[in-house]
Parts: structure tokens; C-alpha cells; sequence
């Protein structure tokens, strides 16, 4: 049905081991008709050191993601501030900044791409820390970076950083999770900012 509407390449964030093992299968049987990026969790990042393609082009293992924080709708992306409705909480770091630049560094070591989870503006800003301090430059990817404000735009737009977005889930972080109410509205005027991300020359993808 993929390749029926036209779509030629995929990501696929694998969440389990076994995955590794089926997608070598249906690309050794010829039944990957599309061409497949594969990022795989950090967690995981040896047991993928079997990792086998014959077609590097049609199937390879290109990165690896790191999760800084949680979610939105669990309130344990890492704010800055507190949630508004929630004054002792500012959401939970999984990693300090000395631990995700030595994540970092083993994904580098491996020749795959930085792919990182976050998207609390506390966590963003870590993630930003990492890459302008990093000798080594890479071209990281940031999945979701939803709570966002001018300051962090800019630094995003002065990096080789590729932004990916999910804009459909604005409509369900505002009418669903009531992001106004968890958030307060100047912070809700900066999530998921697509529009500014754009104009501000941040490369994006979603």
C-alpha cells in the first residue's frame, strides 16, 4: 500500500530486537519494496551489530535514537518551567548532559546518525549544548522538539540539525491535552511553531 501511493523510502524506528531479525528477512525474501532507513533505540545499539544488508541503498541501519525525555500528555517532557497546572513539576531528563554526549559519542563511534527524543524546551536546550560543544560534527536529528521558543529557534537554525516535526498531532496536544491549560498560553503559542521553523531556515521533516 506504501509504494501503491507513490511513497519510495521510510524510517523505521524499530521497537523490539525480533524487528531486526524481520526486517533482514523481508528484505533477503525481496519484500521491501520501498527503501528502509532503519533507527534503532540507543538500548539497542549492540545487539544491531549483526545488522546485514546486501543493498545498503534499499536497507540499512542509519541511526540510532536517544530518549532525553518523556511526553507531553504524561507530563514528563522536560520543561524549563513548570506545567501551569502542575507547579512542582517540571517533567523528567532520562539523561544528564554529560551522559547524552557520551551516548552520543558510541552512536558516532558506530557511523550512524545522532537521532534524539525530545520534546520539552529543558530537554531541547541539553540537546543543543551537546551538538555546539561537539568537536565532531554530525548531523543530528531531533524527533518531535514540540515546546520551542525564540532563543532555541535560532540556536536550532545555526546547526546542521534536521527538525522532525509531527503536525498532526497539533490539533491533539491543543482540543485533546488542552495544551493552553498545561502549558499557559505564551508557552502554547510556541508548540510546534512549523511555520516559524521554517522561515527561521531550521531544516525540517515529518
Amino acid at each position: 500500500k506504501v509504494a501503491e501511493a507513490g511513497i519510495t523510502s521510510v524510517d523505521w524506528i524499530i521497537l523490539q530486537e525480533q524487528e531486526l531479525a524481520l526486517i533482514q528477512t523481508l528484505h533477503a525474501q525481496g519484500k521491501l519494496p520501498i527503501r528502509v532507513n532503519v533507527i534503532v533505540p540507543f538500548e539497542l545499539l549492540k545487539a544491531a551489530g549483526g545488522f546485514k544488508s546486501d543493498d545498503p541503498l534499499q536497507l540499512r541501519l542509519g541511526s540510532a535514537i536517544i530518549f532525553v525525555d518523556g511526553y507531553l500528555d504524561s507530563k514528563t517532557a522536560a520543561l524549563q518551567e513548570p506545567y501551569s497546572d502542575d507547579p512542582e513539576n517540571k517533567g523528567k531528563m532520562n539523561l544528564t548532559e554529560q551522559e547524552l554526549k557520551s551516548s552520543v559519542g558510541q552512536v558516532l563511534d558506530r557511523g550512524l546518525q545522532p537521532t534524539i527524543h525530545a520534546m520539552g524546551d529543558r530537554a531541547i536546550d541539553t540537546i543543543l549544548q551537546v551538538i555546539e560543544k561537539a568537536k565532531e560534527k554530525a548531523r543530528f536529528r531531533i524527533e518531535q522538539a514540540a515546546v520551542l521558543n525564540p532563543h532555541l529557534i535560532k540556536r536550532l537554525g545555526a546547526q546542521d540539525i534536521v527538525v522532525s516535526v509531527q503536525p498532526g498531532m497539533v490539533p491533539t496536544e491543543f482540543i485533546v491535552w488542552h495544551a493552553t491549560e498545561h502549558l499557559g498560553a505564551e508557552r502554547a503559542k510556541w508548540l510546534h511553531p512549523l511555520k516559524t521553523l521554517i522561515n527561521e531556515g531550521v531544516k525540517v521533516a515529518g
